[in-house]
C-alpha cells in the first residue's frame, strides 16, 4: 500500500471516528467505517448545495427541523430524508414549514384537504396532490415532485400540510 493511500485511509477513518461521536453519521452494524463510505457516497451524488432548512411538526406535536436530502419510497410509504441521516415518514409530518418555525397557521385550515397533500405556495396559492420525491441539480432547482409531474421548487413553496 503507498504512502499516500495509507495516509488517504488515515484521513478517512479519523473523518468517520469524529462524525459518528458528533452525531453527525450514525455507526452502522460495521462500525463507523462503513457508514462514513455511505455518507461520502451520498455527498457525491448530492447536489453541491442543498437547499433550505425545514421545520416539521410531527402528527405527535413534535417538532424537529432539517434539511431534505430526498424523498424516498421505502414499501408502500414514503420517507423523508434529511442530511443528518434522520428519516421521517412522509404520512407522520402533520406540517412542513419552509419559511418559519410556526407551528399554528389558523387561515390555512379551510383550505387544507383531507387524503392529499396541500401546498401553500409563498405567492398565496394553494396547490393539491401527492408528494413522490425531492429532487433538483442546485439550490435553486430543488424541490417537492407530485404524483402528477408537477414540480415545485422548495423556495416557492411556504408549508405543505400532509392529511
Amino acid at each position: 500500500m503507498s504512502m499516500r493511500t495509507r495516509s488517504s485511509l488515515a484521513v478517512l477513518v479519523l473523518f468517520a471516528l469524529a462524525a459518528v461521536a458528533s452525531g453527525e453519521i450514525p455507526a452502522s452494524d460495521e462500525g463507523p467505517i462503513p457508514a462514513a463510505y455511505e455518507m461520502q457516497k451520498a455527498q457525491k451524488k448530492a447536489p453541491a448545495v442543498i437547499g433550505g432548512r425545514f421545520f416539521f411538526l410531527l402528527d405527535d406535536d413534535s417538532t424537529l427541523t432539517g434539511v431534505i436530502y430526498d424523498i424516498v419510497e421505502e414499501g408502500d410509504k414514503r420517507e423523508i430524508v434529511l442530511t443528518n441521516g434522520k428519516r421521517l415518514p412522509l404520512e407522520g409530518c402533520d406540517m412542513i414549514n419552509c419559511v418559519s418555525s410556526q407551528t399554528s397557521y389558523p387561515d390555512d385550515e379551510p383550505s387544507i384537504k383531507q387524503n392529499t397533500h396541500s401546498l401553500f405556495l409563498s405567492d398565496g396559492s394553494v396547490e393539491y396532490g401527492e408528494i413522490v420525491d425531492y429532487e433538483g441539480k442546485t439550490a435553486n432547482d430543488r424541490g417537492f415532485v407530485l404524483a402528477d409531474g408537477r414540480k415545485f421548487p422548495w423556495k416557492k413553496v411556504a408549508r405543505i400540510y400532509i392529511r
